[in-house]
């Protein structure tokens, strides 16, 4: 091309500019159409090119001001935008308890790539399904209201059988990373289910069901949020409860206690429920200081470790949900069972340090003798392993355990296991810097077994009518 110089050179200048080729032609040579001219091999005079360069030099040194797009002037641009990005987050992230942070982080994998609240969920409605329903509502305690998956598909059950029964649900939720999770997951059910209210609390046991700070809290003021979601699609009540993040953020905060455990900052309790629909729910809503509840059902899902004194399981997290059972209440409890290719690796890796499960015998006798004279209000059902033990799987596996599997997946095999085996984190940490062989051994086990599932033992607690 016999312009080929001058071409690159405007196409230089423009970008240095910020300015149209356009532009160029119109304000040098009174041509806006000259450099396309020039590109298809139009003949252009010395004498146009001499007027051109001289535009551009003066354009250079100052003498002419020229006022490109920022958005032409690339190289400008794209630095002002990266410094907005890099200095700007989209969210706030958890404050904190940075071991209870990276548990949460664990808990999230296992809950991503496994079906294991799928299996829980279907489990819940089975224990309900033949429930008798009275006003002025079915209430709902959750032990641990995670990412919502749970309870988000039970209510969907609930309201394919009921679909003009309020619900009251009261959750407890100590991790902000949980409680933007699941209350994402709810818009839908205030759209399908306008009788729906929802609480969240980041409360003790003992307080989260009646939704009071105890003695030892009670200098605390207790941070109450009432939230009536306006409209009527699921979109309007998603931009509400978007718009309370940065403000739970401040809220919900943990700090660790002195034996390591996770404590909330401040008691909260979170209250949502349509606005258009308060009228029909008014005796559902909860109010502060209002009359000790009674719950319909409660699901007490892994809400202990087997590592846990038997004190702590009974008088501080399963004998408070139990006196908080209405007349024919009931309560689904889950652990952790063993017994599957995820201990089989933990034991073949530690040998005689593998974690012991508590079973449930152990747990219905310890909570039966602690309710003392009230105990012939309750029954227990599960004493089978035929309706107690029941699977979960880890889905993101290959369908054909022999062949390859990659590493990253393999990584987070080996996360689930030894998370829901419950392995005390600094002896996974040493196994992983000094024993390169852990991989291998979820390998062989996963391929023996042909992949890696789970087994969790469940027993059921129900209330007499009077």
């Amino acid at each position: 091309m016999e312009h080929e110089q001058l071409l690159d050179d405007i196409a230089g200048f423009c970008k240095q500019a910020g300015i149209a080729e356009s532009t160029l032609g119109r304000l040098a040579v009174n041509d806006g159409k000259f450099v396309q001219r020039a590109r298809d091999g139009a003949t252009i005079g010395k004498s146009t090119i001499t007027r051109v360069y001289d535009f551009m030099e003066d354009v250079k040194t100052g003498k002419r001001v020229v006022k490109g797009r920022a958005r032409r002037k690339r190289s400008v641009a794209s630095a002002e935008v990266l410094s907005e990005i890099r200095e700007s987050e989209t969210s706030v992230r958890p404050y904190r308890a940075h071991e209870y942070n990276d548990e949460r982080q664990k808990h999230h994998l296992l809950a991503n790539t496994c079906n294991e609240k799928w299996v829980i969920a279907d489990r819940c409605y089975n224990a309900m399904f033949d429930m008798e329903f009275k006003p002025p509502a079915f209430r709902i305690f959750d032990g641990s209201l995670g990412n919502g998956i749970v309870t988000a598909r039970v209510l969907r059950a609930l309201h394919a059988q009921h679909p003009n029964i309020p619900f009251q649900i009261v959750a407890k939720e100590r991790g902000l990373d949980d409680l933007r999770n699941a209350l994402g997951r709810f818009s839908d059910r205030f759209l399908e289910h306008p009788l729906t209210v929802l609480v969240v609390t980041n409360m003790y046991f003992d307080e989260a069901t009646t939704l009071t700070t105890n003695s030892e809290q009670s200098t605390m003021p207790l941070n109450w949020q009432e939230v009536p979601l306006k409209g009527t699609t699921a979109y309007d009540f998603q931009q509400q409860i978007s718009a309370l993040h940065p403000q739970l953020a401040k809220d919900w905060r943990l700090k660790t206690g002195k034996d390591g455990q996770p404590l909330y900052e401040k008691p909260n309790v979170l209250v949502l429920y349509r606005e258009d629909h308060k009228f029909l729910l008014d005796d559902v809503i909860p109010r502060p200081g209002y009359e000790r509840p009674e719950y319909d059902f409660i699901l007490a899902s892994h809400l202990y470790s087997h590592t846990a004194s038997e004190d702590f399981k009974i008088n501080k997290v399963l004998k408070p949900l139990a006196e908080s059972l209405a007349p024919g209440g009931r309560m689904l409890v889950i652990q952790s069972y063993g017994q599957d290719p995820a201990h089989d690796v933990v034991k073949r890796i530690w040998k005689d340090e593998a974690p012991v499960f508590v079973r449930r015998e152990e747990v219905i006798n310890a909570l039966r003798s602690s309710l003392r004279e009230n105990k012939r209000k309750f029954t227990f059902t599960g004493a089978t392993d035929k309706t107690s033990l029941f699977r979960f799987d880890m889905h993101t596996l290959p369908i054909d355990p022999h062949n390859e599997i990659g590493t990253s997946t393999l990584l987070t095999a080996w996360n689930n296991l030894v998370y829901v085996c419950q392995v005390p984190e600094e002896s996974v940490d040493d196994v992983m810097k000094k024993n390169g062989d852990f991989l291998k051994v979820t390998t062989d086990v996963i391929n023996e077994y042909g992949g890696l599932w789970f087994i969790n033992e469940s027993f059921v607690m129900k209330r007499s009518n009077n």
